[in-house]
């Protein structure tokens, strides 16, 4: 319950209490009125002016936040308007960024656009998760180290002139350095277009930017005062249900990865974000089919 329907709780109790007091003072009481005795001018003076200062100040105040709550409505349709032409504004600036972004495609060398962009994505954490599980050592790593090596992979790429930030993350995994070339070397050996160095070539800078939009938008409609947790709910669901099955999938394995913000993971769960994803997709919970 918002601020001005409790002034209009209050200004109602108000007029019933003035009210009561005129009913209470002019038939019941006995202080002006008695009963087989004629009412005078001069008594009907003073019972009006009684009232009047009984009952006055009441019913100003009662009119003072009704008009009050009437301001408050308006500035927050006001401010609900401007949020809403933001908001349309965010969510077709996050359709063309979703449809818009761009990648080499590893294997066929070809630009591709949109959709076809997380495929791409979705298929790449999902071969450095099947590399992961082929391996004996590797393999019995926890299943979360597994998802955060797989989608590390992807994140941030590994080619012959940059295998730093990747190495550098196995290493905060604690994950062994025989271990770490080991892993590396089967990278190298899967199979890529001859243009590219790798396999993963690494998209952080453009997936590292559309999740920071994506989740600023949403930091946004979770900063809105006047607007209530459900109705928060209900606009960043127009928002998540833009992404496709695949771009939602890279989205899960990214909170589901150390390079995951906390503030994102937090925003996930207070909305959410992933009640609607494709649980055939979800690999590591499926049987991976070659192919």
């Amino acid at each position: 319950m918002n601020l001005s329907d409790l002034l209009l709780i209050f200004s109602l109790f108000l007029v019933i209490a003035g009210s009561a007091s005129d009913i209470y003072f002019g038939l019941i009481s006995k202080l002006f009125f008695k009963k087989n005795i004629k009412t005078t001018p001069e008594t009907a003076s003073s019972f009006g002016e009684f009232i009047n200062g009984l009952t006055g100040p009441i019913f100003a105040l009662a009119g003072f936040l009704i008009i009050y709550a009437t301001i408050i409505d308006q500035n927050d349709l006001n401010n609900l308007q401007q949020f809403e032409n933001r908001f349309f504004k965010n969510l077709d600036y996050n359709r063309s960024n979703t449809l818009e972004i761009s990648i080499v495609s590893p294997k066929s060398c070809k630009k591709i656009v949109g959709n076809a962009v997380w495929v791409s994505c979705y298929q790449q954490i999902k071969t450095a998760y099947k590399l992961i599980e082929r391996d004996s050592l590797m393999n019995k790593l926890s299943q979360n180290k597994k998802l955060d090596i797989a989608f590390a992979t992807f994140y941030w790429g590994y080619s012959n002139v940059d295998t730093a930030r990747l190495s550098l993350h196995l290493k905060k995994l604690n994950i062994q350095r025989d271990l770490q070339i080991k892993y590396i070397n089967q990278l190298k050996k899967v199979e890529h277009c001859e243009v590219t160095k790798s396999y993963f070539s690494g998209i952080s800078n453009k997936l590292g930017s559309f999740f920071n939009q994506f989740f600023s938008f949403i930091k946004y409609v979770d900063r809105q005062t006047i607007l209530s947790h459900n109705q928060k709910k209900e606009y960043v669901d127009m928002l998540n249900i833009q992404n496709d099955n695949f771009c939602q999938m890279v989205i899960y394995y990214y909170l589901n990865s150390s390079i995951c913000k906390r503030n994102d993971r937090d925003l996930s769960k207070l909305y959410n974000l992933m009640p609607s994803i494709d649980s055939t997709l979800l690999f590591h919970l499926n049987p991976i089919e070659e192919e």
